[in-house]
């Protein structure tokens, strides 16, 4: 499930490139689709450095 998610992430980001590429801005519904993005991948980061401190306390 979570390489699911990280596969339509990533999709996503994508589709937000193509679109930035043929303009210049984005709208306030896309800022908010990149905020939500960025706040997704902070918790896939730190959710990853979790898995690593805890395999390495084992």
């Amino acid at each position: 499930m979570f390489i699911e998610d990280l596969e339509k992430l990533f999709k996503l980001v994508i589709k937000i490139e193509n679109i930035l590429n043929d303009r210049d801005c984005f709208d306030e519904e896309e800022t908010l689709l990149l905020k939500m993005i960025s706040c997704e991948c902070n918790y896939i980061v730190l959710f990853n450095d979790y898995i690593k401190f805890q395999k390495s306390k084992n």
